[in-house]
């Protein structure tokens, strides 16, 4: 086992409470990868609530449970759902709201176009100053999208 399997068999009722939620959201997009959606579905419903303020990064829990609603075709609950995070942690956890603004970005594409640019453009300001320059280029690709 390695990965999200060794993580989830290390964890104890002394771990901390969120290795949990990221341990059954990295195994839940492993899941979606592979096409087992049987196995995402379970690890969905295993997947505790994002609190209100996290105190850890919720990045691959938001995404898994965004996408798990783009899969049901929802993809409006998924933005509304990223957003809702992707706000609550802008001022505290930077890179957070970058990976979340991304995966926003994408889900947004799919159902208008015009904002996802304006995402887009908002990400890639953020990245740049950061001088972070794959997220620069990942955003820089989104917003010069035409599909």
């Amino acid at each position: 086992k390695k990965g999200y399997e060794r993580a989830e068999d290390l964890i104890s009722g002394s771990s901390p409470y969120f290795f949990q939620a990221l341990a059954t959201a990295g195994l839940g997009l492993k899941a979606l990868k592979a096409g087992d959606l049987g196995e995402a579905r379970r690890r969905e419903a295993d997947l505790p609530d994002t609190p209100a303020f996290c105190t850890y990064d919720p990045t691959k829990s938001a995404i898994f449970k965004a996408r798990m609603l783009v899969k049901k075709r929802d993809a409006y609950g998924a933005v509304s759902l990223i957003n809702g995070i992707r706000e609550s942690v802008k001022l505290r956890m930077v890179t957070a709201w970058l990976r979340l603004t991304l995966e926003q970005t994408r889900i947004l594409s799919r159902i208008d176009l015009s904002a996802s640019r304006r995402l887009a453009e908002e990400g890639l300001s953020v990245a740049k100053a950061l001088d972070l320059r794959v997220r620069s280029r990942e955003f820089t690709r989104l917003a010069a999208r035409d599909d």
